[in-house]
């Protein structure tokens, strides 16, 4: 099934997750289309913009992001450690924030959040500025 049917489906079944949306032939997208689902009430959100204020409130609560850095392994459970490839880290809360569900698929790039005082990798070469990657 593909294009607007797929779409069209979308809508059949979405009563059953408790969803009210709607058949629109009529949008304010910047492109023509045949139609599309509509779901009221929902919001338009900047994901960069989100992140970088949700790494600024997570630093503000004692949150030291650790960026740049591949994580090779998360285990324990307070302290918890994370393996790097610049060295262990440990902390009592670990956020492992990533385009993938699981460290399980290899060696991860991304932003690591731990809470409370986290000693710093040995040999790292530099602490990571603030943000998100």
């Amino acid at each position: 099934m593909h294009g607007a049917r797929s779409v069209q489906a979308e809508v059949a079944d979405a009563p059953d997750a408790g969803l009210a949306v709607d058949w629109v032939e009529e949008t304010t997208l910047p492109f023509p289309v045949e139609g599309a689902a509509m779901l009221e009430g929902q919001l338009q959100v900047d994901p960069l913009e989100l992140l970088t204020a949700s790494a600024l409130d997570a630093e503000q609560h004692g949150a030291v992001l650790v960026q740049d850095v591949v994580a090779h392994a998360v285990s324990g459970s307070g302290p918890v450690t994370v393996s790097t490839d610049a060295g262990e880290v440990r902390a009592k809360k670990v956020v492992v924030a990533t385009n993938l569900p699981s460290l399980d698929r290899g060696p991860l790039r991304s932003s690591r959040a731990a809470n409370g005082p986290t000693p710093w990798p040995t040999g790292h070469r530099s602490r990571p500025s603030t943000g998100c990657t």
